[in-house]
């Protein structure tokens, strides 16, 4: 009797790993550009978050979003939670995406800005 309801058991189990892995299987397959999109934007912490992912995708496309899936895929595996905007900057960087960002220095005297030849 033990060994009977110890297979059941057991078989039970193993139905439930086999439809366990499916499920996940077709969550990272069916997941649309956009929704990985908005995951990613959701994981990024930093004002710069938003222009680096427009910029990457305008400037790279495919190759951006099989990264930008792998890091969805990681958030779905429980490995990372959140990214800092300048560690994914890093990440592209040395996955060999360059993306070249708007830079300007303020100089800011008693509240007003001034020009650097002031």
């Amino acid at each position: 009797m033990d060994d009977e309801l110890r297979l059941l058991k057991l078989k039970k189990m193993m139905e439930l790993i086999k439809a366990n892995q499916s499920v996940g299987q077709s969550q990272k397959k069916n997941l649309s550009d956009e929704e990985v999109i908005a995951t990613v934007r959701g994981m990024v912490i930093g004002e710069r978050g938003g222009e680096i992912i427009d910029k990457t995708i305008n400037l790279y496309g495919n190759a951006a979003m099989q990264l930008f899936r792998y890091l969805v895929e990681k958030k779905v595996e429980g490995q990372i939670q959140s990214i800092r905007d300048d560690e994914l900057y890093a990440l592209l960087e040395d996955a060999g995406l360059h993306i070249p960002l708007d830079t300007r220095i303020r100089i800011v005297r008693h509240g007003r800005e001034e020009k650097i030849g002031d």
